[in-house]
């Protein structure tokens, strides 16, 4: 069965919860969907939905890599202030295999971005 989440479940949630990667803030608003799964009245497991962002940024790749990072600078703050705006509290980016290692360490190093763990996959809701 899948209902609705309640407070009462968080217990049983964070004993399941795997410390790789932060339990969701039930109270963040960009949890926009938050369930229980239950077998035989015991809760078995916890799904939610977030609000997140992609950014997208093309760039001329006649570029050099320190222009590259002062327009990431400029991109992100903006972009920053305007999903706050909208309560969203995470955004994601993709490093290209051409933009290579060092680019994803420069955006780590002087942007604030961190490195995710796992395998990034992604749906189309239709």
């Amino acid at each position: 069965m899948i209902r609705n989440l309640l407070v009462s479940d968080l217990m049983k949630i964070e004993s399941m919860h795997h410390n790789d990667f932060p339990l969701p803030e039930i109270n963040d608003p960009s949890y926009i969907v938050q369930r229980a799964l239950v077998s035989n009245e015991e809760v078995i497991g916890a799904a939610f939905a977030r609000l997140t962002s992609e950014l997208v940024l093309i760039l001329d790749p006649k570029l050099s890599q320190f222009s590259k990072a002062k327009i990431w600078r400029e991109v992100v703050g903006d972009m920053m202030r305007e999903l706050l705006r909208q309560n969203i509290r995470s955004a994601h980016i993709f490093v290209t295999p051409e933009s290579d290692q060092q680019y994803a360490k420069l955006l780590e190093d002087h942007l604030g971005f961190v490195r995710a763990t796992g395998i990034p996959l992604y749906i189309e809701v239709k």
